[in-house]
C-alpha cells in the first residue's frame, strides 16, 4: 500500500480502477436488466443502436482525447488559465454544433432505420438526442480527465451509470421498449455533465482575477496538427470494435442478431476493464513527454497490468462460458456461449492494441493510423464476404484483432530504434 501510495501512476489506476469498478457493475445490472426485459430481438436492437452510437461518435472521442493532450500539457506548464479559456469556449461552440447534428440525424433517421432493420424510428430519434448530450458531457469528462482529477471523474461517472439503471428499469417497465433503454442512456449523459461541470468550477476564478489568458498562436497549429491523426485513429478502433455488430444486424435474422449483440456486449467487458489503465496513462505519457520525463517506463506499468488482468478475465471465459452468460444476460443467450472465450481474446488483442495506439498518440507518434486503417478494411471485406453464421463473425475478429496487435507492436519496435521516443521528450 506504501508502495501505491508513493507511486502516482499505481494510485492514480486505483482510484481510477475503483470507480471504473462501480461503473462496471452499474453497467452490468443495466445490460442484465435490459436483456431480460426487452427478450433477445429487442435487446438485439439496443445494442445495435448504442454501437451506431460509438460510431458517430468519433469526432467526439477525437475532440475529448485532444482536450486531454492539451489541458494535460498546460498543467505541466502550470498555465491554468489557458485551460479556463478552452473550457468556456469549447462548451459554446459544441452546443452549437451538437445541435445541428441534432437536426441532421433527423433527416436520415429513415434510412439508418431501414438498413438496421428496426421495428420503429423511435429509437433513432432519442439516439439523436444522446449525442447532443454525449457531446457536452463527454468535453467536461476530458477536462477533468487532463486535470487528473480522476477521483471527480469516478465519482461523476458513478452516478450516473446509477441514473441509467433507474430510469432504464422504469422507462421500459412502463412500455418505452428500445427507445426507453435509449432515453435512459441520454439522461445519464445529462446527469454526468452536470456532475463532471461541478469540480471544473474553479477554473473560472482565473477569469475573475483576470488571470485567464488567450490560447497562443504556438499554441494553436500544434492542436490543428494532432486532430486528424486523433481523429482517424478513433475512427478506426472505433469501426474494429463496432462494425461487426452493426453488420450482425444488418444481415442475421434478429434472433442471431441478438444472440451476437449479447456475445458483445459479455466480450466487450474486457475492454473496459483494461481502459480504466489507459485513461490514466494518456495524460501522465502527456505530461511526462512535456517534462522530459520517462514516458516509456508509464507503457510497460499499463501494458503489465492490461495483460494480466485480461488474460485472467479471458481464461475465466474459456473454462465458464456457459455460467457466465446465465449470470449477465440469461439463459436465453446460451447459443452463443460457445463463443464466448474466443471473442474474449479477441476483445484482448483489440485492448492492447487501444492501449499502445493511445501511447504512441500521447508522445506524438502518428504514423501507426495507416496500420489501422489497413486492418479496418481487412475486417469489412472478410465480413462482406463471411457473415453466414455468429462463428464466422468471431473467428474474423479474433484474427484481425490478433493480426492487427502484431503489427503493431512491430511498429512500436521499429520506431522505438528509429527515434529513441522511449528515452526523449522530442519527436
Amino acid at each position: 500500500m506504501q508502495a501505491i501510495k508513493n507511486n502516482k501512476f499505481y494510485g492514480n489506476s486505483l482510484i481510477f480502477l475503483a470507480g471504473s469498478a462501480v461503473g462496471g457493475l452499474g453497467s452490468y445490472i443495466f445490460n442484465f436488466l435490459m436483456a431480460r426485459m426487452l427478450g433477445v430481438e429487442g435487446y438485439g436492437e439496443l445494442q445495435s443502436v448504442l454501437a451506431l452510437v460509438a460510431i458517430l461518435g468519433i469526432p467526439l472521442a477525437t475532440l475529448s482525447t485532444v482536450i486531454v493532450k492539451s489541458v494535460a500539457g498546460f498543467t505541466a506548464q502550470n498555465e491554468q488559465g489557458k485551460i479556463a479559456y478552452l473550457l468556456v469556449g469549447l462548451s459554446k461552440k459544441i452546443f452549437l454544433t451538437g445541435a445541428i447534428f441534432f437536426i441532421l440525424f433527423l433527416i436520415i433517421k429513415n434510412w439508418l432505420s431501414g438498413f438496421l432493420n428496426l421495428t420503429s424510428v423511435v429509437p433513432l430519434i432519442v439516439l439523436a438526442l444522446v449525442m447532443l448530450v454525449s457531446l457536452l458531457s463527454s468535453v467536461n469528462n476530458a477536462f477533468l480527465q487532463g486535470l487528473q482529477k480522476f477521483k471527480q471523474f469516478s465519482i461523476a461517472s458513478s452516478l450516473s451509470v446509477l441514473v441509467k439503471i433507474l430510469l432504464g428499469y422504469y422507462f421500459v417497465k412502463f412500455g418505452f421498449y428500445v427507445s426507453g433503454a435509449v432515453g435512459a442512456v441520454a439522461l445519464s449523459g445529462m446527469a454526468g455533465y452536470v456532475l463532471a461541470w461541478l469540480p471544473l468550477k474553479f477554473l473560472f476564478s482565473y477569469k475573475n482575477n483576470g488571470e485567464r489568458r488567450f490560447i497562443t498562436s504556438q499554441d494553436m497549429p500544434v492542436m490543428r496538427q494532432y486532430l486528424m491523426p486523433v481523429f482517424f485513429t478513433f475512427f478506426f478502433m472505433t469501426w474494429l470494435m463496432n462494425i461487426d455488430i452493426i453488420l450482425a444486424k444488418h444481415f442475421f435474422d434478429p434472433a442471431d442478431a441478438g444472440q451476437y449483440a449479447a456475445l458483445a456486449v459479455i466480450g466487450h467487458i474486457i475492454f473496459f476493464v483494461i481502459g480504466p489503465l489507459v485513461a490514466v496513462m494518456f495524460p501522465m505519457s502527456v505530461a511526462a513527454h512535456t517534462n522530459q520525463g520517462d514516458h516509456g517506463k508509464i507503457l510497460k506499468n499499463s501494458a503489465g497490468i492490461a495483460l494480466i488482468a485480461g488474460a485472467m478475465a479471458t481464461a475465466i471465459y474459456f473454462l465458464l462460458p456457459g455460467l457466465i452468460v446465465k449470470i449477465i444476460v440469461g439463459s436465453q443467450f446460451l447459443a452463443m456461449a460457445p463463443y464466448l472465450g474466443w471473442f474474449g481474446l479477441a476483445m484482448l488483442f483489440y485492448s492492447l492494441v487501444y492501449l499502445i495506439s493511445q501511447y504512441l498518440l500521447a508522445i506524438n507518434q502518428t504514423k501507426f493510423v495507416w496500420l489501422l486503417a489497413g486492418i479496418g478494411v481487412l475486417q469489412l471485406v472478410l465480413i462482406l464476404i463471411w457473415h453466414a453464421s455468429i462463428g464466422q463473425l468471431v473467428w474474423i475478429m479474433a484474427g484481425v484483432m490478433g493480426l492487427c496487435l502484431i503489427l503493431l507492436i512491430i511498429y512500436y519496435i521499429y520506431a522505438r530504434k528509429k527515434d529513441n521516443f522511449s528515452h526523449r521528450a522530442g519527436v
